[in-house]
């Protein structure tokens, strides 16, 4: 597969209903959800991802 580009607007709507959704969550996880959201890009961004975030 060849790299491609992620146009991603309001990346921020993501994560702060992903910390909410993790907050209800009884298990406890190892990681926060911010170092959730950096992993993923850094995951993209390695693979050949161009990831472009922008806010409305």
């Amino acid at each position: 597969m060849r790299p491609f580009t992620i146009h991603w607007k309001n990346a921020h709507y993501f994560l702060e209903r992903y910390e909410e959704e993790w907050d209800q969550k009884e298990t406890c996880y190892r990681f926060s959800p911010q170092q959730y959201f950096m992993d993923l890009l850094t995951i993209l961004v390695s693979g050949g991802v161009t990831v472009n975030l922008a806010s409305n």
